[in-house]
């Protein structure tokens, strides 16, 4: 946030809160960045040929028995964890109609 301070020309002690000085700096979270990024990812990867390898590592599914413990999280669980299930269903429908 110094960096974005020293942007708009505000110190510390006028306490001006980080989400008005992201605004009026025009910069976005960096949590909201990896979201997109992640979301771009997922559209990429969808319109991939199904036999290409991104893909079939993303539907892999792995026999066998897993180790004690907790149960890993599958990239969707993780990345969308806080996300409801309609942005992947619209992400699907929309990374298939892409032209």
């Amino acid at each position: 946030m110094r960096v974005v301070r020293s942007m708009i020309g505000k110190p510390r002690r006028d306490r001006v809160r980080n989400e008005e000085s992201r605004r009026i700096a025009g910069v976005e979270r960096i949590q909201e960045r990896i979201e997109r990024s992640r979301l771009q990812w997922y559209g990429h990867m969808r319109r991939l040929n199904d036999n290409r390898i991104p893909p079939r590592m993303f539907n892999l599914e792995m026999e066998g028995k897993r180790r004690r413990g907790r149960p890993r999280l599958s990239w969707v669980d993780n990345n969308m964890i806080n996300k409801d299930n309609i942005i992947i269903q619209k992400t699907r429908i929309g990374s298939n109609n892409r032209n």
